[in-house]
């Protein structure tokens, strides 16, 4: 935008000297400017802030004069450096005088209590600190159970966290236990062992993962609860944006369609803009190339990673207690069977949108997993969303969407 208006002051100032040498009188040119020029000025940007979806495509896709140079190789090590990071950090985190991270948590159904214990009986010390707390917790429910059960528990056991603390929560499943306790090498990741020779499953390298976002809070003095999604393996760098961040990445639309994964689109400063999630991905590829560039997307290669979705890693980190509380209440007001990324999150971000009621029940109405029935108290929610934040953005919080460099990422479901 910068050499933009270097070129046109230099070339209003070759058409102004053109003018005056040829008679017409600076009037005419100031006339000009004011009336036709500065309408034509006022179009063109209202034009331009228009393509929110161009610049927010533009925003998280890589540079594209080095798209060429991205091959396998060339993808392949950065993530190696990304595994490598992950690994760091949790020895760091083992081997510093003081940890980054308060305490682990890892939320689970009732039934599955058990065998987390079991899982994680032997980590003190090797994955674990042995002088901060990790709790296996209970909860019943979908995700949304899950996340106000670990909110609920922080706030009544360990109440010296809600400032600057910071606690990693690795949220599983009811049918999850194959794909959690994955070895990595099946998911792409070599190498990676405990001491004693065992290799790294899933989860782990998850709660590895826990520990990079914690190193990159305490890196900006700030305290904040990670949810991670146990089932998913995401590998790239971690950064807070703001309030709520979610961590994104980049997947083909092969991929999308058979693992269910989310997509988050963002606005061009890095605001969460609109998610699909639980979607028939084809009834919205239409939609998604009429607001992008020409050869942004490219619908004829389905094995492409050019799909921005969520990497299945959430950051709160609140500027005061109060926003806490806040989020945490629309948790505690929400249906039983919620899901907080579809039920919570989606219809807060598009309350900041023009039209969004109606956006709202257009998602909604796509939802796989709800019938009719089933939709109306979650439909009630959003008329409470409405109710409490309106159309004046009285939200005290915002969501953010934090995109790695497609060359330096990765996600699957394991």
């Amino acid at each position: 935008m910068s050499r933009l208006i270097g070129v046109f002051m230099l070339s209003y100032t070759i058409f102004t000297l053109a003018l005056i040498s040829s008679g017409i009188s600076m009037h005419f040119v100031i006339s000009f400017f004011c009336g036709i020029g500065i309408s034509m000025g006022v179009s063109w940007f209202f034009v331009w802030r228009g393509l929110d979806e161009v610049q927010e495509h533009r925003a998280l896709s890589v540079d594209r004069s080095i798209e060429g140079f991205m091959t396998d190789d060339y993808s392949r090590g950065f993530r190696d450096m990304e595994n490598r990071a992950a690994v760091d950090a949790w020895q760091t985190e083992m081997s510093s005088e003081k940890p980054n991270t308060d305490i682990v948590i890892v939320m689970a159904t009732r039934a599955n209590v058990k065998k987390y214990e079991e899982l994680f009986a032997g980590s003190a010390g090797t994955l674990i600190r042995k002088d901060i707390p990790f709790k296996v917790v209970p909860y019943d429910g979908n995700d949304g159970a899950a996340y106000a059960a670990a909110f609920r528990y922080i706030s009544e056991n360990h109440p010296n966290l809600k400032d600057n603390g910071r606690a990693v929560i690795l949220v599983t499943g009811v049918n999850e236990w194959k794909n959690i306790t994955r070895p990595v090498s099946e998911l792409g990741v070599e190498g990676l062992t405990l001491p004693g020779g065992r290799e790294i499953m899933n989860i782990e390298y998850q709660l590895m993962n826990g520990y990079k976002a914690s190193r990159a809070l305490a890196g900006d003095n700030r305290g904040g609860k990670i949810f991670i999604d146990a089932e998913l393996h995401y590998v790239g760098p971690i950064r807070r944006r703001g309030e709520v961040t979610l961590v994104g990445s980049w997947a083909s639309y092969d991929q999308v369609k058979e693992q269910n994964l989310s997509l988050v689109l963002g606005t061009y400063d890095g605001r969460a803009r609109k998610i699909y999630n639980n979607f028939k991905l084809e009834e919205i590829i239409d939609k998604l190339l009429r607001h992008m560039l020409k050869g942004a997307y490219d619908k004829t290669n389905t094995k492409k990673r050019q799909m921005p979705v969520l990497g299945g890693i959430t950051m709160f980190s609140f500027d005061t207690p109060d926003q806490e509380r806040e989020f945490v209440g629309l948790l505690d007001g929400a249906p039983e069977g919620f899901d907080v990324t579809g039920d919570v999150i989606r219809p807060l971000v598009l309350l900041k949108r023009e039209g969004f009621r109606e956006m709202y029940k257009s998602l909604f109405s796509r939802d796989m997993f709800k019938d009719k029935g089933e939709r109306e108290p979650f439909l009630r929610l959003f008329d409470s969303y409405e109710q409490r934040y309106g159309r004046q953005n009285s939200m005290p919080f915002d969501f953010w969407v934090y995109f790695p460099h497609l060359h330096e990422t990765y996600i699957t479901r394991a």
